[in-house]
């Protein structure tokens, strides 16, 4: 991307949806128009937040709390072999998912680095 283009911007302008149902709609049926952008445009960015920041973030934290939980119960000595295998099996798929969402979270802030002005 040259320096001239602007970064694609992540989430709709609320204020720009506004602004058309307010002043660039007139009459009914435009005003019934650019109050579903309003409401669209709306959903999307609770929708992309959601999937974005949201989850991610839960994922990190459950994913967190799992292997905590796991490291504790390996402390214990009285595990059987098969459970001792079972607890340091989900220790490891919860590191995978901790990774994992360390990753798009990393990944997520880069794009909010680059990003610049919401769409219109």
């Amino acid at each position: 991307m040259s320096k001239n283009q602007n970064p694609k911007p992540r989430y709709f302008s609320m204020p720009d949806a506004v602004d058309d149902f307010r002043y660039r709609s007139f009459g009914a049926k435009e005003k019934v128009v650019a109050g579903l952008k309003i409401f669209g445009k709306g959903l999307f960015n609770a929708t992309k937040y959601t999937a974005t920041e949201v989850l991610p973030a839960v994922a990190l934290r459950g994913g967190e709390a799992s292997v905590r939980k796991s490291n504790e119960m390996l402390r214990s000595e009285d595990l059987s072999d098969a459970r001792r295998r079972e607890v340091e099996e989900m220790r490891e798929k919860s590191t995978a998912i901790v990774n994992e969402a360390k990753k798009n979270i990393e990944k997520d802030q880069k794009q909010v680095k680059k990003g610049g002005k919401a769409k219109s």
